[in-house]
């Protein structure tokens, strides 16, 4: 799919006719300078280019959020086997860590609900917001935030 991306971008490059998705009279680099250049680069751009693109500037970099352990094993990636382990390595360690993510970030979420219902007023506009709100990220916070409501704020929802 990149490489058909590429292709077409190459080819509006070449002929300076970049067509508007809406507005098809519209040439988006109309008398852009440097064109053959940006094209030539593009063209010489290739799986293996990308790939190594993609490891230097996003797999690297959160390799370095794992232990040092894991995120070490990406000093030396110059065979396809030692990649593979290195990214298995992320994967596993993250699908380790992700429940205690998962109840770290429920503790946090508990928290900064009490500390707003202690903190504000509450309308019942006010309150249907947040509720709104939380159940966009998970409908269990909006059940925890009624239950956290001072009592006189509970009639509202019977």
């Amino acid at each position: 799919m990149c490489e058909t991306a590429t292709h077409f971008v190459c080819i509006w490059l070449t002929h300076t006719r970049c067509p508007h998705y809406f507005v098809t009279s519209c040439n988006l680099i109309h008398n852009f300078f440097g064109l053959q250049l940006i094209a030539s680069q593009l063209m010489s751009t290739d799986e293996a280019w990308l790939s190594t693109w993609f490891l230097n500037n996003c797999i690297r970099k959160c390799s370095l959020l794992c232990p040092d352990s894991i995120s070490s094993l990406f000093n030396d990636v110059s065979t396809t086997m030692k990649l593979h382990n290195a990214v298995s390595a992320v994967v596993n360690w993250r699908l380790s860590t992700e429940l205690e993510d998962t109840w770290n970030t429920l503790q946090r979420a508990e928290w900064l609900i009490q500390r707003r219902l202690l903190t504000f007023s509450l309308t019942v506009q006010s309150c249907v917001h947040r509720m709104t709100e939380l159940a966009k990220t998970d409908i269990h916070l909006a059940a925890y935030f009624t239950t956290c409501c001072p009592q006189n704020t509970k009639d509202w929802f019977c």
